[in-house]
């Protein structure tokens, strides 16, 4: 389902492709996540709040 894969900035591997995230500051914490959005590769944009409720149980 999900994995999150660090190469210089985050990626989360997706049932449907990958969402990125290119600022550090995500790895401060979860909690200190900004209101900027994950792209996908096909240009969807994911708001962060739902994307860190699911990371942040695995």
């Amino acid at each position: 389902m999900f994995n999150i894969d660090w190469h210089g900035m985050l990626k989360i591997e997706y049932d449907n492709g990958w969402l990125s995230y290119d600022k550090l500051k995500l790895f401060v914490g979860w909690n200190e996540l900004t209101k900027d959005q994950f792209t996908d590769i096909t240009g969807k944009n994911y708001d962060t709040g739902s994307v860190a409720q699911v990371t942040s149980s695995l």
